[in-house]
Formats: structure tokens, sequence, C-alpha cells
């Protein structure tokens, strides 16, 4: 994506930033604080959540005040996500932490950081 002398993309197992599939939203922290992580863990036994597929249809830019995420998105198993976070913050809270739950997250895979944007396109099968 990066034209010639310019930065190349950042992919997104950089030390600084790793692959990940957040389901809650921790912005951009140095280090999450431990009262925090001592609640996630806490929370864990007490969801109660039937199994789901996510699925990923298309990749889109989201822009962001630095470099760009380009991401994987899609609408496939959605919404019983979003149950899942809903229930993980409400635990949370119970315990007495902030979940920080963002009710616009958009389920996605972040697959790299780049300045430059990449339209809305569909991922591929490879049937």
């Amino acid at each position: 994506m990066a034209a010639a002398g310019t930065p190349s993309p950042r992919i997104a197992t950089s030390a600084s930033r790793r692959p990940c599939f957040a389901l809650l939203c921790r912005q951009e922290r140095a280090r999450i604080p431990e009262g925090v992580i001592a609640a996630e863990r806490q929370a864990g036994p007490a969801i109660d959540a039937c199994q789901f597929e996510l699925a990923f249809d298309h990749i889109i830019t989201v822009l962001l005040p630095q470099d760009n995420a380009i991401v994987l998105a899609g609408n496939g198993g959605r919404e019983l996500l979003r149950q899942l976070r809903v229930q993980i913050a409400i635990e949370m809270h119970r315990l007495g932490a902030d979940a920080n739950l963002n009710p616009n997250f958009q389920p996605h895979a972040t697959l790299l950081y780049d300045k430059d944007m990449v339209p809305r396109s569909p991922c591929r099968s490879q049937s």
C-alpha cells in the first residue's frame, strides 16, 4: 500500500500493537490497571453464553488520528457477540470495575495500520 519513499504500513503484529479480538474497549493504554484485569478474570465463570461463529465478509478502513486501521468486518454472529459483551460488562460492573462498554463497537479483526485508506471491499471465498 505504501508508495515509494513513504513509510511502510505497520502490520498489526508489531510490538506496540498486537493482533486482537477485543471484546471490551481498552483504548490506547500502556498498561491495563490490575483491578480491571482481576475483574475480567472473575467475571468469566459467571458468563453464560452459547457457542457462535463470527463471520468476516468484507474489508474496511477505520479512520484513526494517527494511522488508519485496515480491518476485517462482517455481520455474521455480531448480535451474539454483542450479547456476550453486555454480559461481561454487567458482571464486571457487579464486581466494581468499569467495563468501558462502547455501544458503537463493531466486531472486527485488525490486519494492519497505515496512512492510506482501503475502500470497502468484499472478502473472496476460497471455495
